[in-house]
């Protein structure tokens, strides 16, 4: 069982192994646009916002993810490229604001 987020491997390999393998349909282009590492009350989150592309649409996605009592907890949150301009910063504080309690 596994204790923490960082038990499946460090901040860049989760990050990009849910972006490209998880949270993207096959053949999207994935890029990470941000990545970070939270403590919140003594557990670890992943952060991170990656864009997926196709040839009609870019969406932007933001993500929170941590590990509590063996379970994965993930939030995502997400604008395409014309609602991101409005939307980003709304949806940055709706992530920052994810808490497994």
């Amino acid at each position: 069982e596994k204790g923490s987020i960082k038990d499946y491997g460090d901040l860049a390999d989760v990050t990009t192994s849910l972006a490209e393998k998880v949270l993207t349909p096959p053949g999207q282009e994935v890029k990470i646009t941000e990545a970070k590492e939270k403590d919140i009350d003594g557990r670890a989150y992943y952060q991170f916002g990656f864009t997926a592309k196709n040839n009609r649409y870019t969406r932007h996605t933001l993500v929170s993810a941590t590990i509590d009592k063996g379970k994965y907890y993930i939030f995502v949150t997400g604008a395409n490229e014309r609602r991101w301009g409005t939307m980003g910063d709304k949806l940055q504080k709706v992530v920052d604001s994810f808490k497994v309690v």
